[in-house]
């Protein structure tokens, strides 16, 4: 089940957020996850989760949060997305591992030495390439739809 949850509280967000993860899932192997914008906002709704979620009573601040997936919202969409794809047998150019070598392929002439008016001075190959697919990254987390333009 997919369940979106926003607004400008975060303590309102956590205590919804709770509510909605102290129904025990069909299956009790299953991880949740859940989409925040920060590791530290991570970190923070672990916490605040491991306080409320089984606790021995209202307020007694003794529960404990396990089996949660923290992602941001980009991670979140390309797990999905390659789930649906590993199940089609297909493989997604846009991951980080597989940009990498196809930008470094990208930087190189067609005599196999490096295109060295595109390189900055003292940058290798793969720092070049690797700088490169990290901004994609950032953009396919944070302005998708500019990827998809």
């Amino acid at each position: 089940m997919l369940e979106i949850v926003r607004g400008n509280s975060l303590g309102a967000l956590a205590q919804r957020c709770a509510s909605v993860l102290a129904e025990p899932p069909d299956d009790p192997l299953a991880s949740e996850w859940i989409a925040t914008p920060t590791p530290s906002v991570a970190r923070w709704l672990s916490l605040e989760l491991a306080r409320v979620l089984g606790a021995s009573a209202s307020g007694a601040d003794d529960g404990i949060s396990a089996n949660t997936t923290f992602a941001r919202a980009g991670d979140l969409r390309r797990e999905v997305l390659d789930a649906g794809s590993r199940s089609a047998g297909l493989t997604d150019p846009w991951q980080p591992e597989r940009m990498l070598w196809t930008l470094c392929e990208l930087y190189r002439n067609e005599t196999g030495t490096l295109d060295l008016p595109a390189m900055a001075e003292g940058s290798t190959l793969t720092a070049r390439a690797r700088r490169t697919m990290r901004m994609f990254v950032r953009y396919d987390t944070y302005r998708p739809a500019m990827i998809c333009r």
